[in-house]
């Protein structure tokens, strides 16, 4: 603001209240200039006149859009400092909605607003909806009327800025009648814009029209005449819509004949729907039928036939009127068997009347019929019913006549025992004429053998017991039963007892013959029983019954010579599994599986005979005792053993030593429940000879065994209980000077 400078008061000088009122009109003066800058729509005038803006823009929308970009030119620069900074308050190229947006532009310079203009930007929505119609709809008719009630489905309407309305035309779940109706469907969008489509509703009629035809009736004959004029009762008529027509077949008015005659009605609707009944008009003469047979007819057939072709005279009526139908049963030129053949005649007239008659033909003959008897039969039986029902062809008569009777003293299908039985045939003509013949039915009883083992539970199980070196008098027993249930005598081969398993499969077993594990007897499971060996042939009647016992007796084996190609016999597991074979001639065996369990306790045995007490080497060759000894452990989980040595007076000398047997048995390829024999040897016999005796105890995971040595043998060689070094575990010697214990 430019400073102002009052002069000294002079002649001219105005009071100090008028100044200050110049002062405020001036400054007032400058607010109301100001004030009018501004123009009347609102938009500023430019201030300096130096920001002119563009004129206002319309504009339409972008496709699928509610709105659009747009872009608008630069305002004009008229004297506007050229640093100042232009800020919009929409930038060019943006977006703008549907109507009417201002943009401002203002002009500013160090942050202070020296020019400002603005404008309108106009955006006009002329793009219409999308609208799709649904397809054709075609519904029938409701019952019994001639239109449908149809709801059209949603309609699906998009917009660029939303559907305002859809409009249908007729509206949903309007009437629509039968046939074809346009429904258009408008739909509009918040602008105004409209788009249109058109789909077809179309009714369908079909229901049928209803019919009643009217009653079956009868008419006679005019006179003289074999038919009548027949005009039929109006009929029952209607439909939903429109009824059109009803014609009958034949017509009515129509000259019918004499009998039945089925009349069809068909009814029409506009769309071409039907409906049909019929109705049966009986035309009748008005006078009984009557129809005359002949007389009895006697014949004799010749050259031993079995009948003759006879031809009859035609039987004869009393309707003048065509269409009586005559029908004879056995019809004239047909062949009669021998004997007397009825004859029965039947005339029909078309009103359906009928009238019978009857007459015979007696056919005779002197000559007996050829009969030929069926082969011998011979069945057998099967199941436990030894009444078997027996079927068997039927006799043929050779001479051909078919109706001779034939007769049976005991007819097929009738039951048979066992045995042989005559069967006679008797065969009598239709002229009483007989002849016999004669065959035999051989039934022959099948055995059929059943099982039934104790409990009901295969295998049978034995313990567990302990083994033993002799056989007890009673050993552990179980028993089964065999039952011929069949109609024959059962042979029976107890073939054999054989031991199954690992052992057998992978061949270190190939005698499996287990009979002196498992014992069969009969009548007693003691010694008293009778012992029955494999290879014995055992017969049971018919209905016959037995009880066997099966005994286990688990005898401890002797240390075999090698431990390949052994029997059953030289290994006895903790769990041996056999199976009990018995054969039958033309029939599957019978297999009895068999588990025996033995108890795990380690024993010390005699290797060459278990029978006898445990035996147990000891000798001296030079500076080295041997110690021989033979185990048995159906387990074979043997895991040591100690060695106690005693003087002559049978006193304990030094520690007893002992030793892991462990893993020598890992390494040896005995099999579990084969004995085997050990050797321990000690050097320093030399610093002790004061041992006499050895007593030797071996142990595996629950229980122990122990044995003592008679004395000890000075020998020059070693004397072993076994000659075979295969089934020998062979320890590690034991140095007596510095014990290893």
């Amino acid at each position: 603001m430019a400073q102002i400078n009052f002069l000294p008061n002079s002649i001219n000088q105005k009071s100090p209240n008028t100044s200050h009122f110049i002062i405020w009109v001036v400054l007032l003066l400058f607010v109301l200039l100001v004030f009018f800058a501004k123009t009347a729509s609102g938009a500023i005038i430019q201030q300096q006149q130096c920001l002119t803006c563009p004129e206002n823009i319309i504009a339409t929308v972008d496709p699928n859009m509610c709105g659009a970009n747009v872009t608008f030119p630069p305002p004009n620069i008229n004297g506007c400092p050229t640093s100042a900074t232009l800020t919009f308050s929409h930038p060019s190229g943006t977006f703008f909605p549907v109507g009417k947006t201002t943009v401002t532009v203002t002009a500013s310079l160090s942050g202070q607003t020296v020019g400002q203009c603005s404008f309108t930007i106009t955006v006009i929505d002329n793009e219409p909806p999308k609208i799709t119609c649904p397809t054709d709809i075609i519904v029938n008719n409701s019952p019994g009327q001639a239109s449908a009630l149809v709801n059209f489905p949603s309609p699906r309407a998009m917009d660029n800025c939303g559907i305002n309305r859809v409009v249908f035309d007729p509206p949903t779940g309007s009437l629509f009648p039968i046939g074809t109706t346009t429904v258009s469907l408008t739909a509009f969008d918040t602008s105004g814009n409209r788009a249109a489509c058109f789909f077809r509703v179309i009714v369908l009629d079909q229901e049928p029209p209803r019919i009643t035809c009217p009653a079956n009736f009868t008419v006679s004959t005019s006179a003289g005449t074999c038919s009548a004029k027949v005009v039929y009762p109006a009929i029952e008529a209607s439909d939903n819509s429109q009824f059109t027509s009803v014609t009958y077949l034949p017509p009515s008015g129509s000259f019918l004949p004499l009998g039945t005659t089925v009349v069809q009605v068909t009814a029409t609707d506009r769309s071409g729907n039907t409906a049909t009944c019929s109705f049966s008009v009986t035309v009748g003469s008005g006078e009984p039928l009557k129809i005359n047979c002949p007389a009895d007819i006697l014949l004799t057939a010749t050259n031993g036939q079995c009948g003759m072709v006879v031809n009859y005279p035609t039987p004869t009526v009393n309707n003048a009127c065509e269409g009586v139908n005559i029908t004879s049963f056995p019809a004239s030129g047909t062949f009669f068997p021998l004997g007397t053949t009825l004859v029965i005649v039947t005339a029909t007239d078309l009103t359906g009347a009928k009238a019978t008659c009857t007459f015979n033909i007696k056919v005779n003959s002197s000559q007996p019929p050829q009969l030929a008897c069926p082969e011998d039969i011979k069945v057998n039986t099967f199941g436990e019913d030894c009444a078997i029902r027996v079927d068997y062809p039927s006799a043929i008569v050779t001479n051909g006549c078919l109706d001779t009777k034939i007769e049976y003293s005991i007819p097929s299908g009738s039951l048979f025992a066992v045995g042989k039985t005559p069967v006679t045939v008797t065969a009598t003509d239709l002229a009483g004429n007989k002849s016999t013949c004669a065959f035999i039915v051989e039934v022959v009883g099948v055995p059929i053998l059943r099982l039934r083992v104790e409990n009901n539970n295969l295998p049978l199980i034995f313990g567990p017991t302990s083994a033993r070196s002799k056989p007890k008098k009673l050993s552990l027993f179980r028993m089964f039963e065999l039952e011929n249930i069949g109609c024959g005598p059962a042979s029976m081969l107890f073939a054999s007892m054989l031991r199954l398993g690992d052992d057998v499969d992978n061949q270190r077993i190939v005698n499996t013959d287990d009979r002196n594990l498992f014992i069969i007897q009969a009548g007693s499971p003691d010694r008293s029983g009778q012992r029955i060996d494999m290879g014995s042939n055992i017969v049971l009647e018919a209905k016959e019954k037995r009880t066997f016992f099966v005994l286990f007796q688990p005898l401890i084996p002797p240390v075999s010579d090698n431990i390949e190609n052994l029997s059953a016999r030289e290994v006895l597991p903790q769990a041996l599994i056999s199976r009990f074979t018995i054969t039958q001639e033309a029939t599957p065996p019978i297999e009895i599986p068999l588990v025996g369990k033995v108890l795990t306790e380690v024993k010390l045995i005699d290797p060459l005979d278990p029978r006898r007490a445990p035996k147990v080497s000891f000798s001296r060759n030079g500076d080295i005792f041997t110690v021989e000894f033979s185990v048995y452990d159906s387990n074979l989980d043997v895991n040591r053993a100690t060695f106690q040595f005693f003087n002559s007076n049978g006193q304990a000398i030094d520690q007893a030593i002992t030793v892991n047997l462990t893993q020598a048995l890992q390494e040896s390829r005995l099999l579990r429940g084969q004995s085997f024999t050990v050797e321990q040897q000690f050097t320093g016999a030399s610093d002790h000879l004061e041992y006499n005796k050895v007593q030797v105890t071996v142990f595996d995971s629950s229980t122990s065994a122990t044995a003592q040595s008679n004395g000890l043998t000075n020998i020059t060689l070693a004397n072993p209980l076994v000659n075979s070094s295969e089934n020998k575990i062979v320890l590690p010697v034991i140095n007596l000077v510095i014990p290893n214990y």
